[in-house]
C-alpha cells in the first residue's frame, strides 16, 4: 500500500492510490478465485476511512475522477474501498456455497515510513517530520501495528467480514480486537457498486 503521495497514475492509467491500494489487490483476489476454496482473505484497511463517506467511482475508470486530486481524501478513500471490497468479497463468497473467509484489519497509527514516504516525495520535509513525531507519540511500534492482521489471519473463531483493531484509545494503539466501521463501510449499494466498477 501507499499513501499520500503526490499525484502520479498505475502504469495502466489510474490515480496511483485507488490503483495501488484497491485495484491491484481487487485483480489479485479475482485471478486466485478459482482456488479460494479454503482461503482467508485479509484486507488492510485503516482508520482514515472514517474520513469520507463515499467513492468518486469515476477514480476507478482510465479517465479518472473530474475533480482536483486531494492526497487525503484519495487516501481515505481507497481505504473505504478496502472495507467495502473485504464485506462485498465475503457476501459473494457465502452466496456462493464457498468456505472462504474474508476479514479486515487496520494496524491503528502504526509508526512506519509509510507515514512519512508520501510527503517525503511531494518535498514536503516538514510535514514528513511532523507525521514521524505524532506517530511516534501517539501511535505504536510496527510490531504492535501487525497484530490486528495477524489476528484477522489466524484467529479460527472469525467467520468472516469482521474487521480487527486496536483496542486502546480512538483505535490507535493496543491489543487486537473486533472494531466497528463507518456506515458507509457497511453500505452494501455502494459495495457491490465498487465491484462492478472494479470488474470493468
Amino acid at each position: 500500500g501507499i499513501m499520500i503521495p503526490p499525484y502520479a497514475e498505475t502504469v495502466d492509467g489510474y490515480e496511483l492510490q485507488i490503483g495501488t491500494n484497491h485495484l491491484g489487490h481487487f485483480a489479485w483476489t479475482a485471478r486466485l478465485w478459482p482456488i479460494l476454496s479454503a482461503a482467508r482473505v485479509v484486507t488492510l484497511a485503516s482508520l482514515a476511512h472514517t474520513a469520507v463517506n463515499s467513492i468518486d467511482l469515476d477514480s476507478l475508470t482510465p479517465q479518472g475522477a473530474q475533480r482536483s486530486y486531494r492526497p487525503w481524501r484519495s487516501y481515505a478513500e481507497s481505504k473505504l474501498a478496502n472495507l467495502l471490497f473485504s464485506s462485498e468479497l465475503n457476501r459473494r463468497i457465502q452466496n456462493s456455497g464457498g468456505t472462504a473467509v474474508s476479514v479486515a484489519a487496520h494496524p491503528g497509527v502504526s509508526a512506519t515510513s509509510l507515514m512519512t514516504t508520501g510527503p517525503a516525495l511531494a518535498g514536503e520535509n516538514l510535514v514528513s517530520r511532523a507525521v514521524t513525531l505524532g506517530g511516534r507519540l501517539i501511535g505504536q511500534a510496527p510490531e504492535f501495528g501487525v497484530l490486528p492482521t495477524l489476528m484477522a489471519a489466524s484467529d479460527q473463531s472469525l467467520q468472516g467480514d469482521e474487521y480487527i483493531g486496536p483496542d486502546g484509545f480512538r483505535q490507535f494503539r493496543g491489543k487486537p480486537k473486533k472494531v466497528g466501521r463507518t456506515a458507509a463501510a457497511r453500505n452494501e449499494e455502494l459495495a457491490a457498486a465498487l465491484w462492478q466498477a472494479s470488474e470493468k
